[in-house]
């Protein structure tokens, strides 16, 4: 069965932070262009037929106009499709704070149960005090749904990004 993609977004616009960190983390990561506008960070994991790959995407026409809005309108059309919970409104407002978007490629696909390189998507999305989108479901740094599926998915634990209502930081 085929996993839901995942796409980090957060308010704030570093992806010269997310290059060093990646490189922290990962030494042997291959990045895609100059560090505060590289398009591919390719991550490889184990050897031979056991090897895994991560690829972060990252586009910046994805976080200016008019391509921002577009996400934004198109994000927030999206979950009001969901049913209503009590996190619906502040999912709303995470909305319209997000400005930067990074993408993921897994080959092959992911195991959601402690595979590594889920572990640096969560890096990354707590580095940049960010939230992930798949297709079901707004979840936290750590994977943990903050909407969507009804209540009963909703996990009472996970943690919405700090700073909401401030203003956001978006841009290159």
């Amino acid at each position: 069965m085929a996993m839901e993609p995942i796409t980090i977004f957060s308010r704030k616009a570093d992806p010269a932070l997310v290059a060093h960190r990646l490189r922290e983390l990962h030494p042997s990561v291959e990045i895609e262009g100059p560090e505060g506008n590289w398009r591919r960070a390719v991550i490889h994991f184990g050897e031979g037929s056991a090897r895994k790959t991560l690829t972060l995407t990252h586009d910046p026409a994805s976080y200016t106009e008019p391509d921002l809005s577009r996400g934004r309108t198109g994000m927030a059309l999206y979950f009001n499709r969901f049913p209503h919970t009590e996190r619906k409104q502040l999912v709303m407002s995470v909305i319209a704070t997000l400005g930067f978007t990074l993408g993921t490629l897994f080959e092959p696909d992911y195991d959601p149960n402690g595979d590594p390189r889920l572990s640096i998507v969560y890096h990354i999305a707590a580095l940049l005090n960010g939230v992930f989108f798949s297709p079901s479901y707004l979840r936290d740094a750590r994977g943990r749904i903050l909407f969507g599926g009804g209540q009963e998915m909703e996990d009472p634990n996970a943690e919405w990004p700090q700073g909401l209502g401030e203003a956001s930081s978006t841009g290159p």
